[in-house]
């Protein structure tokens, strides 16, 4: 099932992430969770790594 399947992100594996706005370097914040819905219909919930950049203030779910 997907839920089972590694969610690692470029934060967590130790890559230079970059911030899509500014460029600076994103810094780990943490897991969120997510909850989204197969086209079966169940519901899936998901946990990754968010990160944050220190000098513009956007956060995201980097790339796996």
């Amino acid at each position: 099932m997907t839920q089972d399947v590694p969610q690692t992100s470029v934060v967590t594996a130790g890559l230079k992430a970059r911030c899509p706005r500014c460029g600076g370097p994103l810094r780990p914040r943490g897991k969120k969770s997510r909850t989204v819905v197969t086209q079966g219909g169940q519901a899936v919930r998901l946990a990754r790594e968010w990160a944050v950049c220190p000098s513009c203030g956007t956060g995201l779910f980097p790339p796996g």
